[in-house]
């Protein structure tokens, strides 16, 4: 995955917090994020192996426009779910 001088995220958001959901999906109810925000952090919680991932490689990965990807990964970051950092 090519990171130079892109934004790189990295994942804060642990599972099983305790909420009941036997999934740690508690972040599926947070109304902060948009359903494709809630979509993201899925996919990178099923990959423990994804360790930080930029916009333009999500967007490799799916048919999702670049835009919207960084609008999601924005939303994320507000909410805490993950942090940002710049590419080196």
């Amino acid at each position: 995955m090519e990171t130079k001088n892109k934004k790189k995220y990295i994942l804060t958001y642990k599972e099983g917090n305790g909420d009941g959901c036997p999934n740690g999906c508690s972040y599926l109810a947070d109304p902060r994020l948009s359903f494709s925000a809630k979509g993201i952090l899925a996919c990178v919680l099923a990959h423990p192996e994804w360790l930080e991932i930029t916009a333009d490689w999500l967007a490799s990965q799916n048919s999702d426009d670049i835009s919207i990807i960084k609008e999601d990964l924005k939303l994320l970051e507000q909410a805490g779910y993950i942090i940002a950092s710049e590419g080196n």
